[in-house]
């Protein structure tokens, strides 16, 4: 069982994300990482944040999503990831989003799902996002890679800048 345990361990934290020429072990796109970009909302007749970090924590058999912007931030309650062998490769998940200390007063906690598309040189996710009860908004996201590591705020947006 401990060799079990062990190779599971590999697989699930590594081995699932590794290409050989034309093998890959797994199906599922490796979108870990820190993600950079812009949300496009239809709150308050029309905004857009720019600046909007996305957070994406994934193994094998895990996957979890933060996205911060100056005033909230907004968590993953449930995801999934389309395999690259999908119609349409990318990520789909259902979040809370949580306001900040400095968010408007009329900014409340909501919920909200979102659809994310991969492009198919797996560098940037674009779609849409709708949000539920007390906030009823919609509109649209793009993120292009920065890195697969995790980046604070500061960092992740001043590589964003060098690499525009």
């Amino acid at each position: 069982m401990g060799f079990y345990g062990l190779l599971y361990n590999l697989f699930d934290n590594l081995l699932w994300r590794l290409q050989f020429k034309a093998i890959h072990l797994s199906d599922i796109p490796n979108i870990r990482g820190t993600w950079v970009g812009v949300v496009q909302s239809s709150y308050g007749g029309g905004t857009e944040v720019r600046g909007v970090i996305l957070y994406v924590r994934q193994t094998w058999s895990k996957l979890s999503i933060q996205i911060e912007i100056e005033t909230s931030r907004s968590f993953s309650t449930m995801a999934v990831v389309n395999t690259s062998n999908s119609s349409e490769s990318g990520l789909k998940y259902e979040y809370i989003n949580e306001p900040g200390t400095f968010s408007e007063q009329t900014m409340q906690a909501h919920r909200g799902t979102a659809n994310l598309r991969l492009t198919p040189d797996g560098a940037t996710l674009k779609g849409e996002y709708y949000t539920g009860r007390g906030r009823q908004s919609i509109g649209a996201m793009v993120f292009h890679k920065i890195s697969t590591q995790f980046l604070t705020r500061e960092i992740a947006l001043k590589q964003a800048n060098h690499s525009s």
